[in-house]
């Protein structure tokens, strides 16, 4: 472990940048978002530049349960939706980070997002690009 990482890869510059987005999400009550129209009355005219960012990536919405266990390839992510693509994205992206399920290997960070529950079943994996990871936080934040 180089000696700026502190835990998972992570240096204090993500953990700082990571902690800004949770800090954002629970003061904004996102999770309470069941539509893409509360989501773009709190952020306004960055809607549509998370848009692009997140098209950078292959976003595969699956079922419980069908989740593959193996690190898909790059900028793709299964996810259990939740009420709209966007809203899910933010929520998984969420619990990765609040729950330290989030890794950072090289340029790319490797997310995942576990059920809270007794069955303990993923419901999102990912492999994203660092700069997306980081432009979407800031463009949010």
């Amino acid at each position: 472990m180089n000696k700026k990482q502190i835990v998972n890869g992570l240096t204090r510059d993500d953990i700082v940048l990571l902690y800004r987005y949770l800090e954002f999400y629970e003061k904004k009550q996102i999770k309470t978002f069941t539509t893409d129209k509360q989501l773009k009355a709190l952020l306004f005219g960055n809607v549509s530049q998370v848009w692009l960012l997140v098209r950078g990536c292959n976003l595969k919405s699956t079922k419980k349960g069908n989740i593959p266990t193996d690190l898909p390839p790059k900028n793709t992510i299964y996810f259990v939706k939740h009420y709209t693509i966007m809203l899910s994205l933010l929520y998984h992206l969420r619990n990765s980070i609040a729950h330290a399920l989030m890794y950072k290997v090289g340029k790319e960070y490797h997310v995942c997002d576990i059920e809270s529950n007794k069955n303990k079943r993923l419901t999102m994996i990912g492999n994203i690009d660092v700069t997306i990871v980081k432009s979407l936080i800031k463009l949010i934040v």
